[in-house]
């Protein structure tokens, strides 16, 4: 009996240290082309809704809190993940077309979905968020991505 619980204390504290090596991994620099990335993501969290006869994004959480199609700030090298939370029932997605990032579809109340995405050194500038569904962005849904150095 001893020689198993021996074993399986071994196998749970083995367990336990990858669980921890792999935490701690996730939140390293990585080099790619000579750029530092940041794993650890700068979170930027939407709610579709209509206000004032508008369609629109509405920050939720840090200083983007109710502000309506907030500008989100980040820095080069920062990895970025938006969420986008359906509020209002009617289908939406986010699309940056510079950069390439789509966020997408979502449609039913209380739908979220989300994209993940890396800035690198050479895209400091400003860049177009709008919902592609035809006429949303005409009603309201558009917003900036501000990349600026530190």
């Amino acid at each position: 009996m001893k020689p198993i619980v021996t074993l399986l204390s071994s196998l749970i504290f083995s367990l336990i240290v990858t669980s921890c090596k792999l935490q701690q991994a996730e939140t390293e620099l990585i080099i790619d082309s000579g750029t530092s990335i940041s794993h650890v993501p700068v979170e930027f969290s939407l709610q579709t809704s209509i206000i004032d006869g508008r369609m629109v994004f509405v920050g939720v959480g840090g200083e983007i809190d109710g502000v309506i199609n907030p500008d989100l700030i980040v820095q080069p090298g920062k990895a970025v993940h938006l969420i986008i939370t359906n509020k209002d029932g009617i289908p939406h997605d986010l699309l940056i077309p510079d950069l390439n990032i789509q966020v997408p579809l979502i449609s039913g109340n209380g739908a979220t979905t989300g994209v993940n995405f890396a800035l690198r050194e050479n895209q400091v500038g400003t860049y177009s968020y709008f919902c592609t569904v035809s006429g949303h962005r005409q009603a309201g849904m558009e917003g900036k991505l501000i990349v600026v150095e530190p």
